[in-house]
């Protein structure tokens, strides 16, 4: 039998508190394996450390023919511009500057390809979130997933807007367990969504259904957890 490392290579990568963590990265390597993507979505780059990540599985996988378009504000892509030269030299990665959700909503309507993998991390207000999952619902391929960043209780209105536009939408939701060390003072958890209309085992069954309620228990453990720790502190 082979090992991980034999069948996927997974590049060396950081990690930015307040960024997606390992345990995130490692869902997307294993989602892009998956799908084969042509066009990754990614709003909110940050430091750059995911789309890098990102850039690098796609090339270090053979996906020589996909690419990935992350968006932010102009003043955020010049400083991880300056601290990270490979976002300027990458040849699969568009950095798209500006106001969202106006430069996805105009990126999605002026290119041909459907969204394959969209990962949601930038601003984290209900309207905001709600309003590119929105846009991203219009273009998702059939094989398409979305993952949301941040489904944790410091961020109600990022939680509230996800599983409004899950159940409004038609599609599954399977909460991800927090990702930091639990020790340490923030927990960092995402929200995996995949349209209903599409058969696949993964959310259709009694262990989806089960293991939703399981990490909904453990996401409410953890916030009650750090609140106790801060309070003692």
């Amino acid at each position: 039998m082979k090992r991980m490392e034999e069948i996927f290579s997974y590049p060396l990568t950081g990690h930015q508190t307040g960024s997606m963590g390992y345990g995130e990265k490692f869902i997307i390597g294993q989602l892009i394996s998956l799908i084969s993507p042509e066009l990754v979505i990614e709003t909110g780059t940050f430091k750059g450390q995911t789309t890098q990540f990102v850039s690098e599985y796609l090339i270090q996988n053979g996906f020589l023919h996909s690419k990935i378009a992350t968006f932010d504000l102009p003043e955020t892509f010049a400083e991880a511009k300056r601290n990270n030269a490979y976002l300027k030299d990458a040849h699969n990665i568009e950095l798209i500057a500006g106001w969202l959700p106006w430069t996805l909503k105009s990126y999605l309507e002026n290119q041909n390809k459907r969204v394959d993998l969209a990962i949601i991390d930038a601003d984290h207000t209900y309207n905001s979130v709600y309003y590119e999952l929105k846009l991203i619902d219009k273009y998702i391929s059939d094989r398409g997933y979305i993952l949301c960043h941040d489904y944790v209780t410091e961020y109600n209105e990022t939680i509230y807007a996800i599983e409004s536009f899950a159940r409004a939408n038609n599609y599954y939701l399977l909460p991800l367990l927090p990702t930091e060390d639990i020790k340490g003072d923030n927990f960092w958890g995402s929200a995996l969504l995949r349209k209903k209309n599409i058969n696949i085992k993964l959310f259709s069954s009694l262990k989806y259904r089960v293991k939703y309620k399981i990490n909904r228990i453990n996401l409410l453990f953890y916030s009650i957890l750090n609140r106790i720790r801060k309070r003692s502190k």
